[in-house]
């Protein structure tokens, strides 16, 4: 069982790490090396892969592949290195970990640009479904990317062996982990509380508390119908 985390980044990928660790048995990594960003994100997305590009996409499938089974919670999955893996793993599980796009926005934001244009998509690739030639700053790429990285799933998720929404809002909800485990049938402890993780992990909480007087209406609305998209309930 392959087990892959399909996000935009800054969205808890390393809190759910740190569950996967302590609830299972699964070898469980958050971004590990090589990420498959910037060039070689450039030309998977383009597909015309050099052979610098080819040597670190064979080392990620090697990663992959010494594992009987893996969790890797990487955002460069749905962005980058999907594609090659498709055409490797017959047995991916992917979790699609998704967050309000104004929050994501702002958490890339605070960043800043120096930290994070190599692992951002760019609205002009080949394989993009809501490919765009209109060059784009770091800040509309953010917003750009979050809607790509959706569309990707969305389209993508048929060639899974199996597929779960996980909310953001849901982050320390004990269990959406254990409806999780039991949905993709993976044997895990049972404990009465989620334990604290690192402080510094992100644990759910959200950005946009500090700007309720500005966007608090458009924060708590944004998974309305009409107002933004939802998941039908299952």
């Amino acid at each position: 069982m392959k087990i892959f985390v399909a996000g935009t980044g800054r969205n808890g990928t390393k809190f759910m790490t740190q569950v996967f660790n302590h609830f299972t048995d699964i070898p469980s990594f958050h971004e590990n090396p090589p990420y498959c960003i910037g060039q070689t994100s450039k030309e998977i997305n383009n597909d015309c892969i050099s052979n610098e590009s080819q040597k670190i996409i064979d080392e990620k499938i090697a990663s992959v592949r010494c594992h009987d089974d893996y969790f890797g919670s990487n955002n460069m999955f749905i962005k980058s290195f999907v594609w090659p893996f498709l055409d490797v793993f017959n047995d991916m599980y992917v979790i699609y970990l998704y967050r309000n796009p104004l929050d994501t926005f702002l958490s890339h934001a605070e960043r800043g640009w120096r930290l994070g244009w190599d692992w951002l998509l760019q609205p002009q690739w080949k394989r993009n479904f809501m490919r765009t030639e209109r060059a784009m700053n770091y800040l509309e790429a953010i917003n750009w990317n979050w809607y790509e990285v959706r569309e990707r799933y969305l389209r993508l998720k048929k060639y899974f062996k199996k597929t779960y929404e996980f909310d953001f809002r849901k982050l320390n909800d004990l269990n959406e982990y254990y409806k999780l485990f039991e949905h993709f049938g993976i044997e895990h402890k049972k404990v009465d509380v989620l334990p604290d993780f690192d402080k510094n992990t992100n644990t759910g909480t959200s950005v946009t508390e500090r700007y309720l007087d500005i966007i608090g209406d458009l924060n708590k609305k944004w998974d309305e119908p009409g107002i933004e998209w939802v998941f039908e309930e299952k």
